[in-house]
């Protein structure tokens, strides 16, 4: 079975670095705490729809990439 914890987890972290992007600018951006956006990336944290809707326009890609596994290789 997929983690999609760990898919959202490497797709952020890949495009918010392809986008030339620091977890703190990203994190101002979406609106949460850097801490969490951390975690996120490490895939400990459970993002919601709605974060993930805000990440995917701070990203410059769409929700089901986000969710979809190998979608930034």
């Amino acid at each position: 079975m997929r983690n999609v914890r760990f898919i959202v987890a490497n797709n952020v972290k890949a495009l918010r670095e392809a986008n030339g992007q620091t977890q703190e600018e990203v994190a101002h951006l979406a609106d949460v705490d850097v801490s969490y956006l951390s975690r996120l990336e490490r895939g400990i944290a459970n993002p919601s729809i709605e974060l993930l809707d805000k990440l995917a326009g701070v990203l410059k890609t769409t929700p089901a990439a986000l969710l979809t596994e190998g979608a930034t290789d």
